[in-house]
């Protein structure tokens, strides 16, 4: 896997969400990251598996009464939305540091399928990812001062 196009496809993602997240849904983004990290992980993991990425996984679980979700592909984590939680691993998060993540009880993890109720708004998703003139060159990755910023593989 190449680390370095991984990272410039999630920092994409992530600019894409926080620009363009409510035309894309205002219902399931449009308060991103907040209460967006099932949609924003399904449609990056969609983006991701179809953009050639293997073993691509989403990940859910609950910490109290706390919900959410990312991917996981092998041991990496990759996080667009940990920053919704005060003690979250930041904007973005790829590494193999589970600590936060393991707080998350009841996980259930899925191969990578678009949820029905995401289609149209992947297509709006994948339609900006695809631009290329609005992200050239591609943002450097960003991660908080605060988070854990493991980029073992």
């Amino acid at each position: 896997m190449n680390l370095q196009k991984l990272e410039e496809q999630v920092c994409k993602a992530r600019i894409v969400f926080e620009a363009h997240g409510r035309e894309i849904s205002d219902i399931y983004l449009g308060r991103f990251p907040y209460c967006a990290c099932r949609a924003a992980s399904d449609m990056l993991g969609t983006w991701l598996t179809a953009h050639g990425y293997d073993n691509v996984h989403f990940v859910s679980g609950l910490r109290g009464e706390e919900p959410h979700a990312w991917l996981e592909m092998g041991a990496l984590i990759v996080d667009i939305t940990g920053d919704q939680f005060i003690d979250g691993p930041g904007r973005i998060y790829i590494g193999a540091d589970k600590r936060f993540h393991d707080q998350f009880g009841l996980q259930a993890t899925s191969e990578c399928c678009l949820s029905g109720v995401f289609e149209a708004p992947y297509r709006t998703f994948a339609a900006y990812m695809g631009s290329a003139s609005e992200f050239t060159p591609p943002p450097p990755p960003m991660y908080a001062p605060h988070a854990m910023q493991s980029m073992e593989l």
